[in-house]
């Protein structure tokens, strides 16, 4: 009787809680969704959500004072900007989570932070850009998270092209360099890893590229076509997307700009050797003696406007020469580098957990409840 009695004052207090809105997309699966169904699993351990999807939000009647995430903040919110505007008094806080692709803001994204109570990013980096922009109102750094699988001991592929990959590998001792060219080629650096390879291929017969593609189309897919016949094209299951993170030696990180890179945390968490400039997202992750010191800050979008676009600024791309010189000390001592990612991931990697994740978001949550 007594734990009938809890249970219905713990229900009672739970529905007298100060509700909170995760407005994201739903009505189709983009990397935002993805990020916001980690979010959402672990929130709902402390509080009591509702999930809004991104067309349903500006049209939803208000009979509450909800504490509302907008995840993209700045994509939803200027959908119908009018309709947010004349909802913002009947909202006990809103926090935005977005992210900084350059190293400037637009006026009008700055703007829109400004309307908000709080923001979160995922990098210091970008958290930096935010304030440096103008942006007013508290800005909160919280990463991305890995899934439990990256956690877990080596993987052996499945897939059969992975397999082959894997026996090549083993049958004559290659050296795997991996790049992610999911999209964006000229913000991921594709031409970057494509100089650099192309020069240390000439060096090191046994080092070959992979490359994990989204769309087999398009200048940088040519272009890295033109060195490497080690492409692949298919969807991958985690379980082999994680194996070939393992079977692979180093990832080379040269993205001009983006809010954290998930690759190359998840590369870094399976033991490879992650090389990026020392200028960027990723600096919250990799460690000192993996960073390309030589950076050069360039504009790689060209033709952004400084007050109507959410990314205006500049991105910083490694120096071509450094970069081969770094991936040569690399490959001439790979047991060493390979040995000290370890034992830099094995003494930071609690903090990579959606579980960690979650009690951050906790932790911003709870002052505007």
């Amino acid at each position: 009787m007594a734990t009938i009695r809890a249970s219905s004052i713990n229900r009672r207090r739970w529905l007298l809680s100060t509700p909170v809105w995760y407005v994201y997309p739903i009505w189709h699966t983009v990397s935002f969704t993805i990020v916001a169904k980690n979010h959402l699993r672990e929130l709902k351990k402390y509080f009591r959500i509702y999930e809004i999807d991104e067309l349903a939000f500006p049209l939803r009647d208000i009979y509450c004072k909800p504490v509302v995430i907008i995840h993209p903040y700045f994509f939803i919110v200027q959908r119908r900007p009018q309709l947010f505007f004349n909802k913002i008094p009947n909202f006990k806080a809103v926090i935005g989570i977005d992210v900084a692709d350059t190293d400037q803001i637009g006026k009008i994204a700055v703007q829109l932070c400004n309307l908000a109570t709080a923001m979160i990013t995922h990098s210091t980096f970008c958290k930096e850009v935010y304030v440096k922009s103008g942006v007013k109102v508290p800005v909160y750094v919280v990463p991305h998270g890995l899934d439990k699988i990256f956690y877990e001991p080596r993987k052996t592929p499945q897939h059969k092209h992975l397999q082959e990959l894997y026996k090549l590998k083993q049958k004559n001792k290659y050296i795997y360099i991996l790049f992610f060219l999911w999209h964006s080629g000229e913000r991921k650096g594709a031409d970057l890893v494509y100089k650099v390879v192309k020069e240390i291929s000439k060096m090191y017969s046994n080092v070959k590229l992979i490359v994990k593609v989204g769309i087999p189309m398009g200048y940088h897919y040519e272009l890295l076509k033109s060195i490497t016949k080690f492409i692949i094209t298919d969807f991958l299951s985690q379980h082999d997307l994680v194996a070939l993170y393992d079977m692979c030696d180093i990832y080379l990180l040269f993205s001009r700009g983006g809010g954290f890179e998930l690759n190359g945390l998840e590369a870094l968490s399976r033991g490879e050797v992650v090389l990026a400039g020392a200028k960027g997202s990723w600096t919250d992750y990799l460690p000192d003696f993996l960073l390309i010191k030589k950076v050069h800050r360039v504009k790689f979008w060209a033709h952004t406007n400084p007050i109507t676009d959410f990314h205006c600024g500049y991105g910083y791309e490694v120096d071509v020469e450094e970069a081969i010189n770094k991936l040569k000390e690399v490959i001439e001592n790979l047991v060493d580098y390979k040995a000290r990612v370890r034992e830099y991931w094995n003494k930071v990697k609690h903090q990579w957990s959606w579980e960690a994740v979650g009690l951050k978001l906790k932790s911003i949550i709870e002052k505007y409840i």
